[in-house]
């Protein structure tokens, strides 16, 4: 599997799938949009040959940031995709692993009684509960006209009142649960977006059925069987327990249809989540779908997932039938029994008619409502198996924790070193990434880091945001482990642009100034960050300048323009440590220059770490670290790097 947008992939991975998944279709026209621009050299330069072999057939379009005229024939695709796998075995998130080790995404303390564990949280609206639950067991003793109407409308207005205010606070609960998660946690499948959106918006309005309105119900029930009891007792208590003995048949059949409709709740929403998240993928690379014509076979995928809660259901009504019609047709039953006991006791003279009729007739009120709570069953079997998920999110505790503990550096130079680093993702846990990794960062410089990809480049950066924990070995910072350092106040003192920008859906400003929220950001720096970066001209010939929305993922704007904005938020942090991650593999050449003097004037006195295939963006770094198998096999500047004619010097031959 590759993973959620293809996460288990490198960028570099990703872009020769598709580049393959083109060519299958084996199209008269194709066209290429940047196709090539998270590439290294060496695999931009087998890429470009065998499209230029695939366009001999083609009518070929594509728009060039930059162009190489010198590039020779060389063999197609598919030996390079062979050849590339060597350097890609390494790949921090290969999907060459077959055997995945799954990670521990809930906690496996088992939670008892789910239902009372929802009701402490609505323990904030106990006194309407409290005054809801009286007024239900009030309509439920006394079943006369305005008893009935008062206990039903103060009854059902506590209770929408006390469930809807529980279903917001477990709504904004859960969506904390879920950005207090560790990054590996979303690497599961389980914990896709679209399976994470239909938990936030379904199962905390679901969880209201052990809560709300059917606990009145339910509470109407037993005071309605209460009162009816007791008042037959009253008149006639040989007749009352040949009543009562039926009561237990009752309960019987209530339970089996509680554990049945958990049981199938269960299954069921796994299905659920699947074809929501597979909407959610559709939804969300429409265009893609739409160029690949793949619209029936999500159709039929999406139909397909549904159709297995479907024949769940079938078969769950069946039984559930069974057990529903049993417990209803019990309460009739009960009331013939009754009939016929109360006959023998007038014959006996043991009891007046008049009494067997107030006794059948306590009895009739008390067992209708024992079909209408069984009705409840249903949604209540939903609410239970919802529960359980819900609070065993709340239980999970992170492995990485972003609350405030650690400590932090007073007087914070810099320096950055890694310590004999292993690592390997979770979910490829066999696959390792660095193997014993060493380089130290002194404070203020510029360090450069190349390679094939695949090599576990982007991974250090990850690791210095501590996004994943280390599995031996150290990340520190001065002479500090990063792990025992205060995670929240760390990531402020960093900035990274990664090689796919992320715009949020709202203005430009906005985005800006999200670059640092702990004070309020002026326009003017707003400004003066997007002119730095070379966005300032175009967002002026907006109609709306910088309150333009920028829509979904920056869906309105060009590549270069939300990776422009990108860098000019990270101006707005002014932080200590500068990650780049590709960085400008989206700008043209002209923009690409300006941006990189507008860096080189930001990283002056700061850490900086670049990642990067076009070596023209690193010529003037401090220092370049070559990378390969998981450690560093070559460092130096850039003119003593070609002087080893060394993996530097191949690397750069792939450009001439």
């Amino acid at each position: 599997m590759v993973g959620e947008h293809g996460t288990q992939l490198s960028g570099g991975e990703r872009q020769r799938i598709v580049i393959a998944q083109a060519l299958l279709r084996n199209p008269t026209l194709l066209l290429l949009d940047e196709a090539s621009s998270a590439l290294d050299n060496q695999s931009e330069k087998m890429v470009q040959q065998a499209l230029e072999k695939a366009s001999k057939a083609q009518v070929f379009q594509e728009p060039f940031d930059e162009v190489d005229d010198n590039i020779s024939s060389s063999p197609e695709l598919t030996p390079f995709i062979k050849n590339s796998g060597d350097s890609d075995s390494e790949d921090e998130k290969s999907i060459l692993q077959k055997d995945e080790n799954k990670i521990k995404i809930n906690s496996k303390k088992k939670i008892h009684w789910p239902s009372l564990a929802i009701l402490k949280m609505n323990r904030p609206e106990l006194l309407l509960i409290i005054i809801g639950a009286l007024a239900s067991m009030f309509n439920g003793g006394f079943e006369v006209g305005t008893c009935a109407l008062l206990g039903e409308i103060v009854g059902n207005f506590m209770f929408a009142c006390s469930g809807e205010a529980l279903t917001k606070r477990l709504r904004a609960k859960a969506f904390q649960a879920i950005l207090r998660q560790e990054i590996a946690w979303f690497d599961h499948p389980d914990n896709n977006t679209g399976a994470l959106c239909t938990r936030l918006s379904s199962e905390a309005a679901t969880i209201q059925g052990v809560a709300g309105a059917r606990i009145g119900v339910i509470l109407s029930t037993v005071g309605n069987l209460s009162v009816g009891i007791t008042i037959a007792f009253i008149f006639g208590w040989k007749l009352s327990l040949v009543a009562l003995g039926f009561v237990p048949f009752m309960v019987i059949g209530g339970f089996l249809q509680i554990r049945l409709m958990y049981g199938y709740s269960s299954q069921n929403n796994k299905a659920f989540q699947c074809a929501g998240s597979l909407a959610f993928q559709a939804l969300q690379n429409i265009r893609t779908l739409r160029q690949l014509t793949l619209e029936m076979q999500f159709i039929n995928n999406y139909y397909h997932l549904l159709d297995i809660p479907y024949r769940s259901s079938i078969r769950r009504t069946y039984i559930f039938a069974l057990a529903y019609s049993f417990t209803s047709s019990t309460a009739f039953f009960s009331m013939a029994a009754v009939f016929f006991y109360g006959g023998i006791l007038v014959k006996r003279n043991e009891m007046l008619f008049k009494n067997v009729m107030i006794v059948v007739n306590c009895i009739i009120i008390g067992a209708q409502s024992v079909p209408y709570s069984a009705a409840m069953v249903p949604d209540y079997g939903k609410a239970v198996s919802a529960a359980r998920r819900m609070l065993a999110l709340f239980a999970r505790e992170p492995k990485i924790s972003i609350d405030l503990h650690g400590s932090k550096l007073k007087n914070f130079t810099g320096d950055i070193h890694f310590k004999a680093v292993n690592f390997a993702y979770a979910t490829r846990s066999r696959v390792s990434v660095l193997n014993n990794f060493n380089l130290d960062i002194k404070s203020g410089q510029r360090v450069a880091i190349v390679g094939m990809s695949g090599n576990g480049k982007s991974t250090l950066l990850h690791l210095l945001e501590r996004f994943y924990d280390v599995q031996s070995g150290s990340v520190l910072i001065d002479t500090k482990d990063l792990r025992d350092i205060n995670l929240h106040w760390w990531r402020s003192q960093v900035g990274m642009v990664s090689q796919e920008p992320t715009l949020f859906n709202v203005s430009i400003a906005e985005n800006l100034a999200y670059g640092d929220l702990s004070r309020q950001v002026t326009i003017e720096e707003i400004i003066e960050a997007a002119k730095n970066a070379n966005i300032h001209d175009f967002i002026q010939r907006l109609p709306q300048g910088y309150d333009t929305c920028v829509g979904f993922k920056g869906g309105q704007l060009s590549g270069g323009q939300k990776q422009r904005i990108a860098i000019a938020r990270v101006l707005i942090r002014n932080p200590k440590v500068i990650l780049l991650d590709e960085a400008t593999s989206a700008l043209d050449s002209e923009n690409e220059k300006a941006v990189n003097e507008a860096l080189i004037h930001v990283v002056t006195g700061r850490s900086s770490i670049v990642v990067a295939h076009r070596l023209s963006t690193i010529q003037d770094a401090d220092l370049i670290c070559v990378l390969h198998n998981g450690h560093i096999v070559e460092t130096g500047s850039h003119h003593q790097l070609l002087t080893k004619k060394g993996y530097y010097y191949k690397l750069s031959q792939c450009i001439r």
